[in-house]
């Protein structure tokens, strides 16, 4: 597994812009405090971290895939119809055809073709759990 705190230029540039501002919080001061901040603030992004007692941040890596299923929870609250039964059943698709791809502002791409011939696209932003049109 390749550490990407070594290869940050591949990182959605959220990612990056918070890996770029931790990087000179702790050239001051290494502290847990800290650390457990930076592991909070890219959690909503789907990346982790590991470190030791040495305070020193290793091992940056996805911590999970964020599936369609958990976007449909996540969003229920703003977008409370979208993935409803009657609104799938409407434009012919199912919760299994949607693709899902993390783009590079951190946000989650979400599509499917209805039975009507047309692509449904939004924008999963795992910040405020809200689907947005782009």
């Amino acid at each position: 597994m390749k550490d990407l705190f070594n290869h940050i230029d591949k990182l959605p540039t959220m990612v990056r812009e918070i890996v770029l501002a931790y990087s000179e919080k702790l050239d001051d001061s290494a502290d847990y405090k800290t650390l457990e901040q930076f592991i909070d603030d890219l959690h909503p992004h789907g990346y982790t971290f590991d470190y030791g007692l040495d305070g020193i941040p290793q091992n940056l890596r996805l911590s999970r895939r964020i599936d369609i299923y958990e976007i449909a929870e996540r969003s229920k609250q703003d977008s409370p119809y979208y993935f409803s039964p009657d609104t799938l059943k409407a434009f012919g698709q199912t919760m299994g055809k949607f693709k899902v791809s993390q783009q590079p502002d951190g946000r989650y791409m979400i599509s499917a073709k209805s039975k009507q011939g047309f692509t449904s696209i939004r924008y999963f932003n795992p910040l405020n759990n809200r689907l947005e049109h782009n």
